[in-house]
């Protein structure tokens, strides 16, 4: 048995885990990232080399949040040297937006931003297709998310961070001293003053570990919804522009933004916000039905012509719900739990990252909205 000692143990090394490495590991701290598979896997929510970044919230907290996180990407790529964020500007249209009060909401947390009506959002974007008028901002964009990891994880361990790959935790207990021991599948032990929970779909299996460091004795992890979201990648066709990212709620909520590397040809990848199945981290298959592909391609056969409707590639990740959509972001004792964002918080990690440093260190209290115990802060 190999014991594993440390100021802060984060158990995960996707885009929040990586990322908390980096912030803690700049402060000073010694770190250990404990990851059940390869640094970069696929098996979770953090793989492939596309994801949006878009300021367009009609909630303060996110849109006040947005702004935060690009300071916190741009410090990102600064040290690492890595360009890792492409603008793109975002596009959300449909009926189901209220365009005059987001567009009110964000400028008010400084982001530029044009309405436009139906007739000239599809002058501007031809290869488009709107019926309802429509909300602009320039500063939008796509990141790569497995670079990001790779740049993260690497600043942390230039700080001196260890990286345990292959090393899947089983249990945590709080020990005697107060430090917390993690225990791995393979007989190791590894022992902090923190420890940081960032297992997205894995948070269920440390629900006990979780109630014991809030010192309750029933569980107090909200009611986590897992599904397995699908996105598909459409080629542009011969002559057609670069599209934006684009939301479009319509009854469903379907969005798309360029491909990156995931293929070799200029494409977007396009998905529908919860189509994808309820499932579990031990049951998830990574099967695609028909009739989810067939949903989504006939989506872009009727809303995107500048695309043809031919998946060139597709994957699956896994999304993980709160049933008010928030994430979760609390600290119990020496326990940091940040696990669960909903389904759209792969675009703050980087700032996600440094919320956990002011966890861990003090600097900050957790946010009412994002503990465990909402209680009467939930909105």
């Amino acid at each position: 048995m190999t014991v594993h000692r440390a100021d802060v143990a984060i158990v995960g090394a996707g885009l929040m885990g990586s990322c908390a490495a980096w912030q803690l590991a700049s402060r000073g701290l010694s770190v250990a990232v404990l990851e059940a598979y390869e640094v970069g896997h696929d098996h979770g929510s953090s793989h492939g080399r596309s994801r949006s970044f878009r300021r367009a919230y009609a909630d303060p907290l996110y849109a006040a949040m947005t702004g935060l996180a690009l300071e916190q990407w741009q410090r990102l790529q600064d040290e690492s040297g890595t360009h890792l964020l492409t603008g793109t500007g975002g596009i959300d249209h449909g009926p189901d937006y209220d365009v005059e009060t987001l567009s009110s909401l964000m400028a008010a947390h400084g982001v530029p931003n044009e309405l436009l009506s139906a007739r000239e959002a599809g002058t501007r974007w031809p290869g488009m297709r709107f019926e309802t008028d429509a909300i602009f901002h320039a500063c939008a964009g796509v990141f790569d998310p497995e670079s990001t990891i790779v740049a993260a994880t690497s600043l942390a361990a230039a700080a001196g961070a260890t990286i345990l790959p292959t090393t899947r935790v089983i249990d945590a207990n709080m020990m005697p001293t107060g430090d917390v021991a993690l225990h791995s599948a393979g007989g190791d032990q590894i022992i902090a003053q923190f420890a940081v929970l960032t297992t997205g779909a894995w948070l269920p299996d440390f629900s006990s570990a979780v109630a014991e460091f809030a010192g309750n004795s029933e569980p107090v992890l909200p009611p986590l919804t897992i599904r397995q979201q699908q996105t598909f990648h459409f080629a542009l066709r011969p002559g057609e522009h670069a599209l934006p990212t684009f939301v479009h709620k319509n009854g469903r909520q379907m969005y798309g933004m360029p491909s990156g590397t995931d293929v070799a040809v200029p494409a977007m990848k396009v998905g529908c916000f919860h189509d994808g199945d309820v499932t579990t981290t031990e049951v998830r298959d990574q099967h695609i039905t028909d009739e989810q592909r067939q949903s989504v391609v006939e989506y872009v056969r009727d809303w995107m012509p500048a695309l043809d409707p031919t998946p060139l590639a597709e994957s699956s990740g896994l999304i993980t719900m709160t049933p008010d959509g928030d994430f979760i972001l609390d600290r119990n004792g020496p326990l940091v739990v940040a696990a669960t964002c909903s389904g759209h918080g792969a675009k703050f990690a980087p700032l996600i990252g440094s919320m956990i440093a002011d966890l861990v260190t003090g600097a900050a209290q957790p946010t009412p909205r994002f503990q465990l115990d909402r209680g009467a802060s939930a909105h």
